[in-house]
């Protein structure tokens, strides 16, 4: 019996030591999972708008020329199954955004749980078109009947969801302007560093902390007020305190971009002195000037999805109103130039998340399937 209990706990250091390797390897193939998913992700937002211009393109041929629709109409049946690709990767951004409501929420950032809420009604919405548009390539490939309501939906979902696109991206570039309005109202801060004007910059450079990251006077004054009629003043002080400082960097990273936020925080970082010596109000005016500069590049490219949502709303419009069944598909197949540029244009700057949902709607599949019958 000792001898048994002695085995016992001479192999017990073996079995944890094994479940902390088959813990380590989990962890490992999770991180590998995640690396291949955002590759693809990352690869996916060129490939799969490509394949949408390639679509719009055929259609403009085989409007064009009805001849030509023997080699092409395969073709574009063939390219309706990649929509299935969007799927997972709609998916997980509905996870994250659903993450950020109720992160959110417990900040009391009702507006971003609201716009976050808005953002997983647009996945669905664009899930619902990219699972509709893959059923019905597998339908015609298979050669089997049409679902009728599929026909349906396809026009209803592209005008809405480029609808709440302008709605969502205007709504950005308010708030982007309004926090760079904030900035670009103290010339002090757009002229070079003069040293008699040493004391006012760093005022005013931590005024701006304190409103977008920090605690200015007027809410510091609120807090202790509050906290006095708690049991303990000083802990429910400090826990305010905690609560509004999380919160204005959740709005920061919201509003503007992560790449703003990021440099707000270096700003933070020079201001925790209690005075600054030249170099660092230097270094924080740079900051400040980056961050303006950030600022203007994150509302041009809402602004040019705006463009793109715009036009795509004149091309499905144009279904109802062109005789020449070609012209919406040019309108279509520009929105997507559009987005693609916007793309380019992000990696360029390597700001990645500057849009705050990346949505594409497709052709209509009830006109898409009038035009190819």
């Amino acid at each position: 019996m000792v001898a048994a209990v002695s085995n016992s706990n001479s192999f017990f250091p073996q079995r944890v030591e094994f479940q902390k390797t088959l813990h380590t390897q989990d962890r490992k193939t999770q991180s590998v999972a995640k690396v291949i998913f955002d590759q693809f992700r990352q690869i996916w937002a060129y490939v799969g708008k490509l394949i949408l211009l390639t679509k719009q393109v055929l259609k403009i041929i085989l409007n064009s020329c009805k001849s030509c629709g023997g080699k092409i109409k395969p073709a574009l049946v063939r390219m309706k199954i990649f929509s299935f690709a969007t799927l997972p990767l709609n998916a997980e951004s509905a996870v994250k955004e659903g993450v950020k409501v109720g992160r959110s929420a417990k900040l009391q950032d009702y507006e971003g749980a609201a716009l976050s809420s808005l953002s997983i009604a647009l996945l669905a919405g664009d899930a619902v078109d990219s699972a509709v548009t893959f059923t019905e390539g597998v339908l015609e490939l298979a050669s089997l009947p049409a679902v009728e309501w599929m026909g349906k939906v396809g026009l209803p979902l592209a005008f809405g969801l480029s609808t709440l696109g302008i709605f969502t991206r205007s709504y950005g570039i308010w708030r982007i302007q309004s926090f760079q309005r904030d900035f670009d109202a103290d010339p002090l801060l757009k002229e070079p560093y003069k040293v008699e004007n040493h004391a006012l910059i760093e005022k005013t450079l931590r005024q701006k902390l304190e409103k977008h990251l920090g605690i200015t006077a007027k809410e510091m004054k609120e807090i202790e007020e509050k906290s006095l009629k708690e049991k303990n003043p000083l802990e429910a002080q400090l826990r305010s305190m905690k609560a509004l400082e999380a919160r204005k960097e959740n709005i920061l990273g919201r509003v503007t971009s992560s790449k703003v936020a990021s440099q707000m925080k270096e700003l933070r970082q020079i201001l925790n002195a209690k005075s600054l010596i030249t170099p660092q109000v230097k270094s924080a005016l740079d900051l400040a000037s980056n961050i303006r500069t950030t600022s203007f590049r994150s509302t041009m490219i809402k602004a040019a999805g705006i463009a793109a949502n715009v036009i795509t709303l004149i091309g499905l419009s144009l279904f109802f109103f062109t005789a020449a069944p070609y012209v919406p598909f040019i309108f279509l197949a520009v929105a997507m130039v559009v987005r693609i540029g916007i793309l380019i244009y992000e990696e360029s700057y390597k700001e990645k998340g500057l849009l705050d949902v990346d949505f594409t709607p497709k052709a209509p599949v009830s006109v898409e399937m009038q035009k190819l019958a």
